[in-house]
């Protein structure tokens, strides 16, 4: 690979340091690999990134120095290897080539990612090379995003051309590895659905709109590639490349190069150039490519290399270059350079710099609104107390939505734990996203209980005196009341209604007079359904609970759901198939223990 030293810096990815580590930390593990001597020869630089495709507790380091460092010669002679080294108790693996997908920068914490920002290098280029600011050994993508688009996550993607005397390979083989790296970093049900804003340099740009190609028509059976062409939002083209850059590619990375090509790779590159044009024929079609951003160079590399011996001029009759892979698109804008060096932005004024900000941020509206109703933010779910979800100016019911023994709405009732990203979670709660829209003159409301792992049923049941306080007060006497308790909450309710009956003040006894409903959603690892019944003796049962009880569906009409029609209720809410529910309709002969 001709770019392994990355516009005159060699890139290192350490991967494996522990999260307990900072930066400082880190600067000194690396020094202690390097000689005194050495470390006098050299300007070092580093960083630290977050693992971004699996969920252990490690951390990235990456490297920038003006030549290779002694201790990783290893990563010199074969630049596809990894080296390990122990250090302190810890194991880093080290690479070069970057390959897959490498975060650029941390996101702040308790913040929403919007978007997940993908840049594609260049054919036969370093991950890094594309993105590397003129006379700077800082990457703009990283350093300049970092400050103006701190919600998104930007991964940089690196690959290993294929190209050889043995053969050429196609772009969709290209498409097929980013593929398989993308399912690595877009696993949570949020990260599937995140929108994704690709930037693709020269070759790259290719393999992106083949990307949306592939994910368009929908021939893969993961639910990531399933909904990968709704996700991409926006996409940025530095330099398409014509078939004459790509065969000068090619002429780069085969053995003498100055030479005529073989009669054998002349076939492979033009039947690599149909290819091309045919899998991407299809492109200019898709709404996506109606609002690329394109930039293009005011230099040809041509122009630049005139002194090279080039295939594409010297045997341009061998080659098929009567048409273009990727017409030039509408309002493409023209940046300073040649198309190697286009995408090297040198400062945060740079006119293109400020097309590619001002180009993302304007989709940044569409993106928040496309996930507005659907994705809803942990933080704003309270693990404590009441949470007030809907609450329309005249409401006629108010629904309490009580979760079980976990105590937490938001893990109760999202298929994305709220510890997975920490408060910042983004997940699909149907109590928030459906309910408004099927009851939109009725208050939800859910109420949570703070505990951990160890709680007993006995404390959660007597909780019962402290959620009767806070529905009592937060709530307008007269009004109609329908309860939805998960699991244990039956038990929980069960004894709330008691004390209701049994109340000092109009406002708690207010609680049972107005109940009207209840709903219970039971699991398979739930207390028995015979334990959530009512004492015979209590009065008042039979005046609220009505012939026909509101349910969670589409329409109001009173389900029964029995494992068969669990499939059905999942697709709807996303609830999570680990919980098998059974939503049934509630009379007063089931509520009484005979």
């Amino acid at each position: 690979m001709k770019d392994m030293v990355a516009g005159n810096r060699v890139w290192y990815r350490a991967r494996g340091l522990d999260k307990s580590y900072g930066l400082d930390d880190a600067r000194g593990i690396i020094l202690s690999m390097i000689s005194g001597k050495e470390q006098d020869t050299f300007n070092l630089q580093s960083y630290l990134v977050p693992t971004c495709d699996d969920s252990s507790a490690t951390q990235i380091i990456l490297l920038s120095c003006d030549h290779p460092l002694a201790c990783l010669k290893g990563l010199e002679d074969d630049p596809t290897a990894f080296q390990h080294i122990d250090i302190n108790g810890d194991r880093l693996c080290f690479d070069r080539h970057f390959r897959g997908f490498t975060q650029m920068y941390a996101n702040p914490p308790g913040d929403i990612i919007i978007a997940d920002i993908i840049a594609i290098p260049d054919l036969n280029s370093h991950a890094c090379s594309s993105w590397q600011a003129k006379s700077n050994s800082k990457l703009w993508i990283q350093d300049f995003f970092q400050k103006d688009l701190p919600q998104y996550r930007t991964l940089v993607y690196g690959y290993i051309p294929k190209f050889s005397v043995d053969g050429v390979e196609s772009v969709q083989m290209y498409c097929n590895e980013l593929l398989g790296w993308l399912h690595s970093v877009r696993q949570t049900s949020e990260e599937i659905h995140r929108p994704l804003i690709l930037i693709g340099h020269g070759f790259g740009c290719l393999i992106a709109a083949q990307l949306l190609l592939r994910a368009a028509s929908c021939e893969e059976s993961w639910p990531m590639v399933v909904s990968l062409a709704e996700s991409i939002q926006g996409m940025i083209f530095f330099a398409v490349p014509s078939k004459s850059d790509i065969i000068d590619e090619v002429q780069g990375m085969v053995k003498k190069e100055d030479i005529c090509p073989s009669d054998y790779l002349i076939r492979e590159i033009n039947h690599m150039m149909d290819n091309l044009t045919d899998d991407l024929s299809e492109f200019q079609g898709y709404p996506q490519a109606n609002q690329v951003l394109e930039l293009v160079p005011l230099l040809s590399r041509k122009d630049v290399e005139s002194r090279r011996r080039l295939w594409s001029t010297k045997f341009a009759e061998l080659f098929s270059l009567d048409s273009s892979i990727i017409s030039s698109l509408e309002g493409a804008k023209k940046v300073p350079g040649d198309r190697s060096t286009i995408g090297r932005l040198k400062t945060t004024s740079s006119p293109a710099y400020k097309w590619v900000v001002d180009y993302i941020q304007s989709r940044e509206q569409k993106i928040l609104d496309l996930r507005k109703d659907d994705w809803i933010k942990a933080s704003s779910m309270r693990s404590n107390g009441i949470t007030i979800l809907h609450s329309p100016q005249f409401a006629v019911a108010d629904v309490v939505l009580i979760p079980g023994l976990n105590g937490d709405p938001w893990d109760t009732w999202s298929c994305t734990p709220r510890s997975t990203t920490g408060p910042a979670t983004l997940g699909k709660f149907w109590p928030q996203t459906y309910l408004p829209r099927s009851l939109s003159d009725t208050r939800i409301l859910t109420w949570g209980l703070k505990s951990d792992r160890t709680c007993q049923l006995e404390y959660f049941v007597n909780q019962a005196p402290r959620l009767l306080k806070e529905l009592s007060s937060a709530r307008p006497l007269g009004r109609s009341l329908i309860f939805v308790a998960q699991d244990e909450a039956g038990l929980l309710l069960k004894e709330v209604l008691r004390l209701s009956e049994k109340g000092c003040s109009k406002s708690e006894k207010d609680i049972i007079s107005c109940t009207s409903a209840v709903v219970f959603l039971v699991s398979q690892r739930s207390v028995g359904r015979e334990d959530i019944v009512f004492d015979p003796e209590r009065k008042h049962t039979s005046e609220w609970l009505h012939d026909s009880i509101w349910s969670p569906s589409s329409s109001n009409a009173t389900i029964s759901l029995g494992l068969a029609s669990f499939q059905v209720l999942q697709e709807t809410y996303g609830i999570q198939s680990t919980h098998l529910l059974e939503i049934e309709r509630t009379s007063h002969s089931e509520l009484i223990r005979p």
